[in-house]
């Protein structure tokens, strides 16, 4: 029988996917509004987000997770963006428990930085399908207003977050707390 602890830490990793879940229908419906054609890509400050907040395996297959869900509905080969949000939330999640603090300049910071490195490997790999001539316009009319849509929308996605993942974590202290005192 799970103590109540476990049973906490596994609804709380359970939070963690069905916001990556809500995150990838809501990246790939129609609700969230275009500027000028470009969408942005919800999943990967969302994996971002969820990475500073979780341990390395949980952000390891969140990423995992937001890949296969953007994979389901995206035209790239199979896997790819599961291998890439798989890694870059690993890489977020030994970054902040090593290095960095838990903010929401680090947060930026890593949307900033994966969003950028995504962006440019898309292009390339577009550049190697197909011939050079329309990937400028490509680069300079989806990916990069995408890029700065997606690098805009983070601080918002890391407060929504934010909020969520404490609401939680400060309900399960405040139950401690009280069962302390009962026993």
């Amino acid at each position: 029988m799970p103590t109540k602890e476990q049973r906490f830490v596994f609804y709380r990793n359970a939070l963690a996917f069905a916001v990556v879940v809500a995150a990838g229908l809501l990246q790939n419906s129609l609700w969230l509004p275009e500027v000028r054609g470009a969408r942005a890509f919800i999943l990967l400050p969302v994996v971002c987000v969820t990475a500073l907040f979780f341990s390395v395996p949980v952000s390891f297959a969140a990423g995992i997770a937001a890949g296969a869900v953007w994979d389901i509905a995206s035209t790239t080969p199979d896997g790819y963006l599961a291998v890439y949000l798989g890694f870059s939330g690993l890489l977020c999640a030994v970054l902040v428990r090593r290095y960095m603090r838990r903010s929401l300049r680090t947060a930026w910071l890593f949307c900033f930085v994966f969003s950028g490195l995504f962006v440019l490997i898309r292009t390339l790999v577009y550049a190697s399908y197909f011939d050079f001539q329309g990937i400028p316009a490509l680069f300079f009319q989806f990916f990069l207003p995408s890029f700065v849509y997606t690098v805009l929308l983070c601080p918002v996605i890391y407060a929504v977050l934010n909020r969520l993942y404490s609401i939680l974590s400060d309900g399960f202290e405040k139950y401690k707390l009280v069962n302390r005192r009962i026993k």
